[in-house]
């Protein structure tokens, strides 16, 4: 039997190489379709895509997009909409994806300030705990109003 050194090495480099095209291809397509279903939300939320196809949108960032920002990126255009409740719960859904996300934390106090005062004041106080200079985007600031 001939002997071919180095073709064992070479073979799992291949595999290996192969390996590692197959989980960017599929990362790829999962960054692509996050985007796409965050440009849904909003052009649901601008009258240029119909209201049905924003839970179609928002299901697809759950599926798709990786992290809390995306889940609190739509929690604002929710929020804006008046749809507070849809809101919070996207805004929950970040806080247990990344608990130390101070953005996410200030979602949830802001989306629950009027409809759940104690889960908005608990999120406010993580908010402070994590970032002592941000205060909830609709609370009361020195200035007055929030942003």
């Amino acid at each position: 039997m001939a002997s071919y050194p180095g073709v064992l090495p070479r073979l799992v480099l291949a595999v290996a190489a192969l390996a590692v095209a197959a989980l960017l291809t599929s990362s790829l397509r999962d960054h692509d379709a996050c985007q796409d279903a965050r440009a849904d939300v909003i052009a649901a939320a601008t009258g240029t895509a119909v209201a049905p196809a924003q839970r179609d949108a928002i299901r697809r960032i759950r599926d798709h997009c990786r992290g809390a920002q995306s889940l609190v990126s739509a929690s604002a255009v929710l929020y804006a909409q008046g749809l507070a409740d849809e809101a919070q719960a996207l805004a929950q859904e970040a806080v247990d994806a990344e608990p130390e996300n101070a953005t996410a934390w200030n979602a949830l106090a802001t989306t629950a300030a009027e409809g759940d005062p104690a889960t908005a004041r608990r999120a406010a106080e993580r908010l402070a705990r994590l970032s002592p200079l941000d205060r909830p985007a609709g609370g009361e600031s020195e200035g007055g109003a929030g942003p």
